[in-house]
């Protein structure tokens, strides 16, 4: 039955021709009841069009089974078709931005994450030292061929000053092992003012797959929370501990309740293979298997030892990024592949609770809460801010390619709780610029200083990006 149905796949989708690639296909079957469905899911390029297909076989023993086969087949294409409107199969890039205010911040290579420290003003970032190395091993993305590259490609911490667009980077004081950046969160030291304890995702690969590079051993990566401690105004961040359990499986972003105390998103149920593949074409209806973890850890230990965690909240798609609201019991947390932004209340047990979603066109990442600071100029645009891709479709082929163009774009949604949505477009790149975009922060210009005008200062930076860039948008 597979073979029958894979070969009406193939034969099918998109043009006999040359040009004609088959990117990706995933099959299986589906059993219910005296029902078996093999399926197959077919995505095919031909020049810049994008073929996405699902191609079923159905045996069934009786006719009752009819309305479960329309059901099913109704929820997964619905699912496929919603993911390419997301991944921007039928989109195309554009460039929304005033080119000659762009500012290039120096030494920010691949800063997938951004946080801005509102006490100091300054915003914190973790980039890797060389680029280039995304393409070699980057869990996240299923890049685990080399994993040795680390050693070369690895970061460390950085801090931009939004007023000089000059970057300080830290030396890691205490810590000697590689680092391969991901997600990070700021929380101040409540026992030192002028200090804050940064946490940071580092992507390790285990010992084991180092020393033997086994393509078919089912665990690569070693992936662990860092714990440094920083004070304000030097160039040093001191290595406190590493966070490991067996809970945080592929970590994505951290939102820190505590130094020690933090949630944390498992991106992916799946590390690799079809069913990685169903789980990024899904949607929380179809493939709503991701976790966000909470975890405790004894400040005097390191490792696994003195690490305490549970699953906060299952039932969602791809959780990625984590975010800080006005409301200290609020969470943002995104569906990356979705490109849908939900808040969650906190509650007492540290478990969360979804209240609240809304959608955005593309494929997103980390979320920012941006605070207008002159609400009774123009309106208030206080919102969420999101960065993401405007093609994701294309981002396994263009992450290999030195030079591509990962296309990127950032939208601020205003009106939470006011009963009015308002989704706006602040930035668009066609990936010349900056290739890619993960993270955002916005910062308010004082309309006194800006001539009355009512604009904002954006630094967005991405996982494969060669710098972050800083432009002036309006509000």
């Amino acid at each position: 039955m597979y073979e029958r149905a894979l070969d009406w796949a193939i034969q099918h989708t998109s043009a006999k021709t040359e040009r004609t690639r088959l990117t990706r296909i995933t099959h299986g079957a589906i059993t219910g009841g005296p029902v078996t469905i093999w399926w197959v899911c077919v995505l095919a390029t031909n020049g810049a069009t994008l073929s996405l297909s699902l191609h079923c076989s159905i045996h069934h023993k009786t006719m009752r089974a009819t309305l479960f086969v329309v059901a099913l087949i109704a929820l997964l294409g619905r699912a496929l078709y919603e993911r390419a409107q997301t991944v921007g199969a039928f989109r195309k890039p554009n460039t929304f931005h005033a080119a000659g205010e762009i500012k290039v911040i120096p030494d920010t290579i691949n800063a997938e994450d951004l946080h801005l420290d509102h006490a100091s003003g300054l915003i914190f970032a973790a980039a890797h030292d060389r680029d280039g190395g995304r393409s070699k091993w980057f869990p996240p993305l299923t890049r685990f061929g080399e994993p040795q590259s680390i050693l070369e490609h690895g970061g460390g911490l950085r801090v931009i000053d939004p007023t000089t667009f000059k970057t300080t980077r830290l030396e890691l004081k205490g810590f000697d092992a590689p680092f391969s950046t991901h997600g990070i969160d700021t929380v101040r030291d409540p026992e030192q003012q002028d200090a804050i304890y940064i946490l940071a995702v580092n992507h390790l690969p285990t010992t084991e797959y180092l020393q033997t590079l086994d393509a078919t051993a089912p665990v690569k990566a070693a992936s662990r929370i860092e714990i440094f401690h920083h004070v304000i105004g030097t160039d040093i961040a001191t290595h406190v501990r590493s966070v490991e359990h067996d809970l945080v499986k592929m970590p994505n972003d951290i939102f820190a309740i505590s130094p020690f105390a933090f949630y944390v998103t498992n991106d992916h149920h799946y590390r690799e293979g079809p069913l990685r593949t169903v789980e990024v074409l899904g949607t929380k209806r179809f493939a709503g298997w991701s976790t966000t973890v909470y975890v405790e850890a004894d400040e005097t230990k390191n490792g696994a030892d003195g690490v305490q965690a549970k699953v906060a909240l299952t039932g969602l798609h791809n959780n990625n990024g984590l975010g800080h609201t006005p409301n200290v019991s609020t969470i943002l947390i995104n569906d990356a592949a979705g490109g849908v932004t939900y808040t969650a209340r906190i509650k007492e047990d540290r478990t969360l609770e979804v209240v609240h979603e809304f959608p955005l066109p593309i494929t997103i990442d980390n979320p920012f809460w941006f605070t207008d600071p002159y609400p009774s100029v123009d309106h208030d645009a206080s919102g969420v801010v999101n960065a993401g891709l405007t093609q994701g479709i294309k981002l396994e082929k263009e992450l290999d390619i030195a030079e591509g163009a990962i296309a990127p774009s950032v939208f601020l949604t205003s009106g939470l709780g006011r009963g009015q949505l308002n989704t706006t477009l602040l930035f668009e790149d066609d990936g010349n610029v900056l290739r890619s975009a993960s993270a955002a922060v916005l910062i308010a210009i004082d309309p006194k200083k800006n001539e009355g005008k009512k604009q904002g200062w954006l630094f967005v930076s991405g996982f494969a990006s060669k710098a972050a860039v800083a432009v002036k948008v309006d509000l």
